[in-house]
């Protein structure tokens, strides 16, 4: 949100704090921007400003120089030795939004993520507390505890923290609690807590809100996890919280901008056990179970093509050669297809599943909100056996197959992005803790390149193409495809 409200990406973040060696200052700025690239180089569109580092890239400034670049450009609204963080937004957006609209927005956001540390523990003052102005005028904040979207998330982390504290309390229907453990080592995870409930009328054809909040140490939610969702069409609203011997594996999977669990990051080693794939797992596997298990019995065409998609799976781990399963017909490697309700092509759900989507209308979103429109387009059919290449310079490759129906006349762009996964965990996009880059579309009736990411359609396009992604020599890799609408200039 911070983001969005620059017209430009970018904050400056100045926070003073009291150790045990006195009061301690830092300063940093930060842009976030979509991903682009640079010859063969895919960027993140994250940027720091700050001190060099041969490690992490950036550092903040620390110490008198942090307090005096702060007051140099404005930040002021610390003063004296208050503790505190202050967010400089610069070159605010103007237009149709008032500032306060913005400012409202913010505080908003920052309750939703933060009411935590705002609600306090049984016995104890909150930790924080949350305030906001524009132009000297106050902005209200809901009371997280009575307001009808937090209040079901406060109980389930007042019900989580009191199984850490080790009471052993009485949790009655409608409320479920329950530790999840890993394996290999056994050892708990984290603590959940959820229920269900009817949610208030929002319209005939909205879908009731299922969604577990994330949460660790510091006490803020990293992310609303979105679970399946009830099967009586009731709302769904808890609180999973990482236990505490294991803060380090899940804060090493947050990105910089801790918005998620990405699990891959906490990886120590390949295809080790990793607790934070193990939980959001186990997350999973607890509300799908709970829809299996009230759905009827699947049919034999549904078997088989649940057999094919596991027996797919196989075929996403580096060096390994696909699976085979005796109840899908010889000779056939078609994935399922979905209904026609989403523009992107191959893998990636939380349940591990590749799939394939036929074009249709949807909206293609970016990682702040403002996104390009998709359209009608051609159904893409994904072969999801890779073939693995040797490149000129020793390196390795990786190809997918990708046949087009209904291209001719399209006037679209297919953007090829890459996904890599590792054990125990769904395929996620590349980025630069596992660099993987799209080389090429080959066109399979000529051997036509065409370099990058993107593939855009014409009168005379192909129907049969071949994209190669580099491989990793320790994570596996696929790849999803996304159809945007090329925009006349």
């Amino acid at each position: 949100m911070l983001f969005e409200a620059s017209s430009i990406d970018t904050v400056v973040i100045f926070t003073r704090i009291r150790t045990s060696a006195g009061t301690e200052c830092r300063l940093i700025g930060m842009s976030l921007t979509d991903p682009y690239r640079v010859g063969r180089h895919q960027y993140t569109g994250r940027h720091w400003w700050g001190v060099p580092h041969s490690d992490v890239g950036v550092e903040p400034v620390t110490g008198p120089a942090a307090e005096h670049m702060a007051r140099a450009i404005g930040l002021t609204h610390l003063s004296g030795d208050a503790t505190g963080t202050s967010v400089m937004v610069i070159a605010p957006r103007t237009g149709e939004e008032h500032l306060s609209d913005v400012v409202a927005v913010m505080a908003d956001t920052a309750t939703r993520y933060a009411w935590a540390n705002t609600v306090g523990q049984v016995g104890s003052p909150p930790g924080l507390t949350l305030r906001f102005t524009c132009d000297g005028s106050r902005i209200d904040l809901p009371d997280p505890a009575t307001d009808a979207r937090l209040r079901y998330f406060v109980e389930a982390h007042r019900r989580c923290r009191s199984v850490f504290d080790g009471a052993a309390g009485d949790h009655p229907w409608p409320w479920a609690v329950q530790e999840i453990v890993g394996s290999r080592p056994e050892q708990r995870l984290g603590v959940l807590a959820w229920r269900t409930y009817r949610a208030a009328a929002s319209g005939s054809h909205a879908r009731p809100p299922a969604e577990i909040a994330l949460m660790r140490r510091p006490g803020l939610v990293v992310e609303y996890r979105n679970v399946t969702p009830d099967p009586f069409g009731h709302a769904i609203s808890g609180v999973f919280i990482a236990d505490p011997e294991l803060d380090g594996d899940f804060a090493r999977a947050e990105p910089p901008t801790h918005d998620r669990w990405q699990p891959r990051l906490a990886q120590r080693q390949r295809y080790a056990r990793n607790p934070v794939s193990q939980a959001l797992n186990r997350i999973d596997r607890i509300f799908k179970e709970r829809r299996t298990d009230n759905a009827t019995t699947p049919t034999t065409e549904a078997a088989t093509g649940v057999s094919r998609l596991a027996n797919v799976l196989g075929t996403l781990l580096d060096t390994q050669a696909g699976g085979t399963d005796i109840r899908i017909p010889a000779g056939s490697d078609n994935p399922v297809h979905d209904p026609p309700t989403t523009s992107s092509g191959a893998p990636a759900g939380h349940n591990d599943t590749p799939t394939v989507h036929n074009g249709g209308k949807g909206r293609q979103q970016r990682h702040h909100g403002r996104g390009s429109r998709s359209t009608t387009g051609p159904t893409l059919r994904f072969h999801p056996r890779p073939r693995q290449i040797v490149l000129r310079d020793g390196g390795r490759a990786v190809e997918f197959d990708i046949d087009l129906t209904g291209a001719s006349g399209a006037s679209l762009t297919l953007i090829a992005q890459p996904l890599v996964a590792i054990a125990d965990g769904a395929p996620e996009p590349a980025d630069e803790t596992t660099p993987v880059e799209v080389l090429h579309w080959r066109d399979r009736d000529n051997g036509d390149l065409t370099p990058g990411p993107q593939l855009t359609l014409t009168t005379e396009t192909s129907e049969h193409w071949t994209v190669t992604l580099t491989q990793p020599a320790d994570a596996a890799v696929t790849v999803r495809i996304r159809q945007e609408e090329v925009t006349p200039t």
